[in-house]
């Protein structure tokens, strides 16, 4: 045998095991391949089922958290319709019987209004204070300041007309609060009397109050000539304000009821400042 035979038989020796090697070798790389796939298929067949878990359970507690948000909201709306509405029919009782007993025909008003009523009525504000935001309690603590001045005789028709003047608009500030109306002249027209009333009502000779000028009240003025008044010298208005704000800070003795009052009327009046930054 030469050179050239035993060289071919090596060849024919060798090839069929290379053959079989490299197919050994595909069908691995297939299998481990395969398993890989199907190890990462079910790793993320396992996340993505815990991500739908968590997620439906997320879902379930906003879906529960609204529904209580919902009801909770719908409860306070209704319970503050309710007060609103219990409120006016009692301003409107008030003034009625107010004027039944305390006005004589060529007469006038002789009589204040009814302490028994008026007391009726600030209990049921504080009944329903939970439901009263601080438009609606700037607008009764100046009905109940108008009330009050019934008390002095020479205020007592003053003290009537202001209160229905005051009124109709604390009805259109309640309808604008559940969504009725949407005039905000009302509220303004109520900060407006509240704040001229407020520069004629103490006495600070530091600050030169009460107002002298276009923004004094004089005794045949009619709560619509104060706001009236109020409206057509607003710049002079707002700075005397928040004048007497300043000063009343700088004072010793606390008058918690007119800083209460200022601090209300500015907010509807001259929002884009903070009140206390006079």
């Amino acid at each position: 045998m030469d050179t050239m035979d035993i060289i071919a038989k090596i060849f024919e020796q060798i090839f069929p095991v290379a053959a079989v090697g490299a197919g050994l070798a595909l069908l691995l790389r297939g299998w481990i391949s395969e398993r890989l796939k199907q190890s990462i298929s079910h790793e993320y067949s396992e996340k993505l089922e815990t991500f739908k878990n968590e997620l439906n359970l997320r879902v379930q507690a906003l879906r529960h958290e609204y529904e209580v948000n919902r009801l909770r909201t719908s409860l306070f709306f209704d319970h503050q319709r309710m007060a609103f509405a219990e409120i006016l029919a009692k301003i409107a009782e008030v003034n009625c019987e107010w004027l039944r007993t305390g006005y004589e025909d060529e007469v006038g008003f002789i009589e204040p209004v009814s302490k028994i009523m008026l007391q009726q009525l600030r209990q049921l504000c504080y009944k329903h204070q939970l439901f009263l935001d601080n438009d609606s309690i700037m607008a009764m603590e100046l009905l109940f300041e108008i009330y009050q001045d019934s008390f002095n005789n020479s205020k007592i028709p003053e003290s009537y007309d202001s209160a229905e003047y005051l009124r109709p608009r604390i009805a259109a500030l309640f309808q604008q609060k559940i969504g009725v109306a949407s005039d905000k002249h009302p509220i303004k027209q109520i900060a407006l009397l509240g704040a001229i009333r407020i520069l004629n009502r103490y006495h600070f000779h530091e600050i030169d109050l009460p107002v002298s000028g276009q923004l004094k009240l004089g005794w045949q003025d009619a709560a619509a000539d104060g706001v009236m008044k109020a409206e057509h010298n607003f710049g002079e208005l707002v700075r005397i304000m928040r004048k007497f704000q300043t000063y009343l800070q700088t004072k010793t003795t606390t008058f918690y009821e007119a800083e209460a009052s200022l601090e209300r009327y500015l907010t509807v009046l001259d929002p884009k400042l903070p009140s206390n930054d006079a």
